[in-house]
């Protein structure tokens, strides 16, 4: 989904498992000047139909003469892990999302990398859809500044300065990073290496 704050002249480009809940809720607040940390689902869906919509990388590319457009990004090996936990082994789950691309909830890690690893990118869901995916138009990078996940409190002070923003909400306690096998790491540079290109260069 893409945000547009028409009168800050400020755009955000979402991508999942990046934070995007608490970047939404600082959005909304500083839409709101109200704490939208307490909003119900149906406040919070009222400024997400006004203030964002889904369209195409070009379309959004095409802004960036009216707006200052920013995204967050997180590292590959940790984005997948928490795509995993939150959408395959969280004892949350009553539905699974991913059932079209034969991924099963009993599916282990090693399992569920697999077969993200083996399923095309034009038809990976949101969820596993690459970073470079939501930020490239072609070969030029959207965005006019990326944050990362790991430094998100420093990075966003950035944005907050410029924008007059609010603090973002401290992101769940429970992410706690997981150590990623060799197996692993080796299929998902594999599968994300433009995200490591474009984003962790030195990170692998």
């Amino acid at each position: 989904a893409y945000w547009h704050l028409t009168k800050d002249g400020l755009g955000y480009i979402q991508i999942p498992k990046v934070a995007s809940r608490s970047i939404r809720i600082a959005l909304i607040s500083h839409l709101s000047s109200q704490d939208a940390s307490n909003f119900s689902k149906e406040e919070i869906k009222k400024y997400t139909n006004v203030y964002s919509s889904h369209i195409s990388q070009s379309d959004i590319f095409n802004q960036t003469s009216k707006a200052f457009i920013f995204s967050f990004v997180r590292h590959p090996y940790q984005r997948t892990w928490s795509c995993y936990k939150n959408k395959i082994s969280s004892t949350k789950i009553t539905k699974n999302l991913f059932a079209c691309h034969n991924i099963s909830l009993q599916d282990n890690f090693d399992t569920f990398v697999d077969k993200i690893c083996e399923i095309p990118a034009s038809e990976a869901d949101r969820d596993f859809r690459s970073q470079s995916w939501f930020l490239m138009n072609g070969d030029t990078l959207i965005p006019n500044f990326v944050g990362k996940l790991e430094t998100i409190q420093k990075d966003w002070k950035t944005m907050s300065n410029q924008f007059d923003l609010p603090e973002i909400p401290h992101r769940n306690a429970t992410e706690k990073s997981y150590e990623v096998s060799n197996r692993n790491k080796t299929l998902i540079q594999q599968r994300y290496q433009s995200d490591f290109t474009n984003f962790y260069p030195d990170q692998y």
